[in-house]
């Protein structure tokens, strides 16, 4: 798959941190129940890099799009398919409910506050 707006270092890492932080969000005797489909993700990352580089091509960003405008078509995109998968022993735990979802929330908000620190904003490419 050819990305058009986001980099490939930036791809392969954010699947590095869903998978990183799927464990360590499972309890030690969970983690080995806790599988992430990196087929799920790469579909849902297309889409994503798809929608970025839209909203670019069509609002005619010349200084980029906000971070805020990424990070929901990041969400948006990673809520619509199931990337992060629980064994049949913990399904039903309610640790795990919606479990994808927190994982994603974190995630997303600690890019934003690595990006430009608490509150503010800035366009990104």
């Amino acid at each position: 798959m050819t990305l058009q707006f986001f980099t490939e270092s930036f791809q392969r890492g954010l699947l590095g941190r869903i998978i990183q932080v799927a464990k360590a969000s499972a309890h030690p005797s969970d983690r080995a129940r806790i599988y992430v489909s990196e087929k799920a993700y790469a579909e849902a990352f297309a889409e994503a890099d798809f929608d970025a580089s839209f909203l670019k091509a069509r609002r005619g960003l010349l200084n980029g799009i906000s971070e805020g405008k990424l990070s929901g078509v990041l969400f948006y995109r990673f809520s619509r398919h199931r990337i992060v998968h629980l064994g049949h022993e913990i399904i039903d735990n309610f640790h795990y409910e919606n479990f994808q979802e927190k994982i994603i929330i974190n995630i997303i908000g600690s890019l934003m506050v690595i990006a430009h620190g608490v509150g503010g904003s800035r366009a990104v490419r």
